[in-house]
């Protein structure tokens, strides 16, 4: 049932809840733009803050990790096809993990994000040297 920004799911007695986004479902709005254009008068500040507001809402909305780290992906993905800076997107990506304890402790550790997000774009984007996206704002965290 979608409800909302919420796709709930009754699953084997337990309430599983995702992120409904018409836009992923609808052929109509395969190119619309979730996030503003990266030429926009906006700050970078601004522009790239909509990775933390979306990862987010995504927390809060997901019950399962895997949902979470498929919404993540997607926007992630869009926003480098789109032109945005690499370098500035992993900066707020890991910046993230300041806001996982309050927002995103149901879906485990900011750890297993760590892990499984290069692998997912390194799937969604199909490049090779993917997995060295996130590399050195790995280490800068740690």
């Amino acid at each position: 049932m979608d409800f909302l920004d919420y796709t709930i799911t009754l699953l084997n007695g337990r309430i599983i809840t995702d992120v409904h986004d018409k836009r992923n479902k609808m052929d109509v709005y395969a190119n619309s733009r979730t996030f503003p254009h990266r030429e926009s008068l906006m700050s970078n500040k601004v522009r790239y803050n909509i990775l933390t507001s979306q990862f987010i809402r995504y927390g809060r909305r997901c019950s399962r990790f895997r949902d979470f780290l498929r919404s993540a992906v997607t926007l992630t993905a869009n926003m480098l096809r789109h032109g945005y800076n690499r370098r500035l997107v992993k900066n707020r990506i890991f910046d993230f993990g300041r806001y996982w304890r309050r927002h995103c402790l149901h879906l485990g550790r900011f750890h297993y994000f760590e892990e499984a997000f290069p692998v997912a774009m390194n799937k969604e984007l199909r490049e090779r040297d993917v997995t060295a996206f996130l590399d050195d704002a790995r280490a800068r965290t740690r």
